[in-house]
């Protein structure tokens, strides 16, 4: 039979009289009182012999709360257990204590596993290369990493935000904000950079970021492309002095740790002038697929060929390439079999305000995470 019973006021979803959210315990279910009228016949002056009037037994509470309409706690939906001696329930435990660390290399499977349940396609390898040249924080439930957030320093002037993952279980209390505003911490008077995708946005805007334009994913498996004759391969070490100041001067700020960390995962193809370097693309392995990127050139002819050199040694494999919407190439990419997938909005926290109109710029981005 259905449970009958009226809830007193302490017991009911909300807030006990302790502060804490879920169920109170405050007191048991009341009776509305009809189980406590006395019986008596429908008609007093039936010939039937009257019968002394009875109080009916008081039910016992495991008739009152019937199986199929057992308590619930309200987060877990699992049937709240009661002891009948105590009148106390013993509820499922409703949260866990999170603290705040230092992102630490043995936290490194952790983030992976959080990253893998978020969709994303980092391997241990790109996780390891980012955490290599960052400073970070993570959150843990014990020794579980629940959430993590990264600071990449470039320089003493500007950094990028990045890696920013929140366990599903851990989401709606504040943690992402939390985590985002202790690397900004770390970030200290830099410059802070990011990208944000649109469930980010809002919390970034409060957090003092400001969009500056749009960044484009492109990516799929690469068709044929012809190879174009004026770019050539270069050993990262050999070329590493003039793609630093490429980058430097195309960036705005010093990626020096990021390129020595680039050199040891992939080659550089350049575009020479005489004896000198004149523009660059990387490329590495990333995830399931490759990755080109970053690209600096004088101007878009220049990013094309590059591009197109490196892709030209990759007919039928799976590529990835990030670039600001106003690059140019998004119509080139599709023809070579990457089309527009998606994308983030770039953002910035403290910006200088320095010049936008170097001589060279940044086509094609290392990746969203590092710009």
């Amino acid at each position: 039979m259905p449970f009958r019973g009226a809830l007193s006021p302490d017991f009911r979803a909300g807030t006990d009289r302790s502060g804490r959210q879920g169920l109170s315990i405050g007191s048991i279910p009341k009776l509305d009182g009809r189980f406590n009228r006395p019986y008596r016949l429908p008609n007093p002056g039936s010939r039937l012999q009257r019968k002394p009037l009875q109080r009916r037994a008081r039910p016992s509470l495991s008739s009152r709360v019937q199986p199929e309409t057992s308590i619930f706690h309200p987060v877990s939906r699992q049937p709240a257990e009661m002891s009948l001696e105590t009148n106390e329930m013993d509820l499922p435990m409703q949260t866990e204590t999170v603290t705040l660390a230092p992102f630490e290399a043995h936290h490194l499977d952790g983030a992976l596993a959080l990253s893998r349940a978020a969709g994303w396609a980092h391997r241990r390898e790109d996780w390891k290369m980012i955490w290599s040249i960052s400073e970070g924080r993570v959150a843990l439930a014990g020794d579980r990493v629940v959430g993590t957030a990264l600071m990449t320093p470039f320089g003493n002037t500007c950094s990028a935000i990045n890696m920013i993952i929140v366990d599903e279980s851990q989401r709606g209390r504040g943690l992402g904000r939390q985590l985002t505003s202790a690397v900004i911490e770390l970030a200290g008077d830099r410059e802070c950079r990011l990208t944000a995708t649109s469930d980010g946005l809002p919390l970034y805007e409060k957090l003092g970021f400001v969009a500056t334009h749009q960044v484009v994913r492109h990516q799929g498996i690469v068709g044929q492309v012809d190879t174009p004759e004026n770019i050539g391969w270069i050993r990262p070490d050999d070329a590493l002095p003039a793609t630093k100041a490429l980058d430097r001067a195309a960036f705005g700020a010093d990626r020096d740790a990021l390129h020595d960390a680039l050199a040891k995962e992939g080659p550089f193809a350049v575009v020479r002038n005489g004896d000198n370097i004149v523009a660059f693309a990387a490329t590495r392995s990333f995830g399931i697929s490759e990755v080109v990127g970053p690209v600096v050139a004088e101007n878009a002819e220049q990013a094309r060929d590059l591009i197109a050199f490196i892709l030209s040694g990759k007919e039928g494999r799976f590529v990835r390439i990030d670039i600001p919407e106003q690059s140019g190439l998004s119509s080139l990419l599709e023809g070579w079999g990457l089309p527009h997938e998606g994308g983030v909005v770039a953002m910035a926290r403290g910006a200088t305000g320095g010049s936008q109109t170097p001589e060279v710029r940044t086509f094609v981005l290392a990746s969203q995470a590092l710009g």
